[in-house]
């Protein structure tokens, strides 16, 4: 600081002290500048801080400007990829429309092939069906000239064409010659029920005509032939594959034969209803099943068949005991069913004739 400087200034205080020690005023006047001068570097500090905030916002919106341009180039790169991956997935969902016309297009051919598999199966079963019913009604025709001969008894060494030529030719009063001409063969055989009762093995005979068959059949029924005073019994031949397809009307069966309702076997299968004055051509399991429970499917026959039940074992029972009583009634029975005539005496349906049918029911649901 200069010398003239200071010299003002002590005059300027000197002057001051003076007028101050002077008057009041002067006092007050100083007081105030005293304030501004505080007021003036209080400002200043002020300043100095907003300068620093200013400086601090400029930097911290630099920071931010870089920061925003950083994300900006993110977000870029991110929309890139999005971009990317959207054509990928764009490809991809094109290959899965593809793919799936394809499954689509092989779906239905494998719709075709099953249908074409479908077509053929139905065609076979029905060929077969066909060759089955063509077969059942060629062994049905070559059954119709044989007559099986039950209770004929079993002698060693037995001449058997000359006694069965001799008892049919007396049956029919004709020659002993002539009758030997209208068989073509002659043999005995095994079989289940032969064997069950122990009875002597039958004797099946085949006959040149069917009608010289169906005259003795018929003649049988009105004079029944007796060998060695034991009565015969004569039967029809019914080829197995029949045997087998009428075990399956048998729950059917056993009812028409306990009401004594007339029915009779159809070639190849079923059977012909006469009920209530009217015929009924049942010649498949679902007719029967259907007429089964139309007609006889009843609460009270349900109810009953537990004890019919144990009046079939009791029958069994007796039979097993006593296997040689009462041969030409069971054998009555057996050929009333088997040839599709009326017993005598109705018979109980039994739970395994039930079963059967259920079982058989089932099946046909399936």
């Amino acid at each position: 600081m200069s010398t003239s400087n200071i010299t003002r200034i002590g005059k300027k205080a000197s002057s001051t002290s003076s007028s101050a020690s002077s008057s009041p005023s002067n006092q007050r006047s100083i007081e105030s500048m005293l304030q501004m001068e505080k007021c003036n570097a209080f400002l200043k500090e002020i300043l100095v801080m907003l300068q620093m905030l200013q400086e601090t916002m400029t930097k911290n919106h630099n920071e931010i400007r870089k920061y925003i341009g950083e994300v900006r180039n993110n977000m870029g790169e991110i929309e890139q990829t999005m971009q990317n991956t959207d054509a990928k997935l764009e490809k991809f969902q094109q290959r899965i429309t593809k793919n799936e016309q394809r499954i689509q297009k092989e779906e239905e051919k494998s719709e075709q092939v099953e249908k074409k598999m479908d077509d053929i199966n139905y065609k076979l079963i029905q060929a077969n069906k066909e060759l089955e019913n063509t077969v059942i009604m060629l062994e049905t025709e070559k059954a119709a000239h044989y007559l099986r001969f039950q209770n004929i008894e079993e002698e060693k060494g037995e001449d058997l064409p000359e006694i069965m030529e001799e008892l049919l030719a007396k049956l029919l009063g004709i020659d002993k010659q002539k009758m030997e001409m209208e068989i073509d063969e002659i043999f005995r055989i095994h079989t289940t029920y032969a064997r069950r009762h122990k009875l002597p093995r039958e004797v099946h005979v085949r006959f040149v005509k069917k009608s010289i068959r169906d005259k003795i059949l018929n003649k049988a029924r009105d004079e029944p032939l007796q060998y060695k005073g034991k009565q015969l019994v004569v039967l029809k031949h019914i080829p197995r594959r029949v045997r087998d397809l009428r075990k399956q009307y048998h729950f059917l069966t056993s009812v028409l034969i306990k009401y004594n309702v007339n029915f009779r076997w159809l070639i190849p299968e079923g059977i012909l209803v006469t009920w209530q004055e009217k015929k009924y051509r049942l010649d498949s399991l679902d007719k029967a099943m259907e007429f089964y429970d139309c007609h006889f499917n009843t609460e009270g026959e349900q109810e009953t068949r537990g004890e019919t039940g144990h009046k079939g074992q009791e029958v069994s029972m007796m039979e097993e005991k006593h296997p040689q009583q009462d041969k030409s009634e069971l054998e009555k029975k057996e050929r009333a069913e088997r040839e599709g005539t009326i017993a005598k005496e109705p018979r109980e349906i039994s739970d395994e004739e039930y079963k059967t049918y259920i079982q058989v029911k089932q099946c046909k649901k399936k």
